[in-house]
């Protein structure tokens, strides 16, 4: 980490956000990295964005942990990546 994030006068919440600019820099130029491995080797590369509702989202996070046959659907994440889901909403309108 920067220097910058270890003064007395940056804030929390600016050291915060550098780091998560370098992190989701780092995150993208390694998604970048291996989709171009993949596209140099033959593949094609399509993706898709599922864009569900934040209802349909609690829907679904809710029958995983109801049904035990969805059980194994179930992860932490379920309960954390929401928080996020603006955000992914902004990347996704500016792509």
């Amino acid at each position: 980490m920067s220097s910058a994030c270890t003064g007395r006068t940056s804030s929390a919440r600016s050291c915060r956000s550098r780091r998560a600019d370098h992190v989701w820099k780092h995150r993208y130029e390694a998604i970048n990295n291996w989709e171009r491995y993949f596209v140099e080797n033959g593949f094609r590369i399509v993706k898709l964005f599922l864009n569900l509702s934040k209802e349909e989202q609690r829907v679904r996070s809710l029958r995983r942990i109801d049904l035990p046959e969805h059980n194994w659907k179930f992860s932490a994440h379920d309960v954390q990546e929401p928080r996020s889901r603006d955000d992914y909403q902004e990347v996704f309108r500016r792509c």
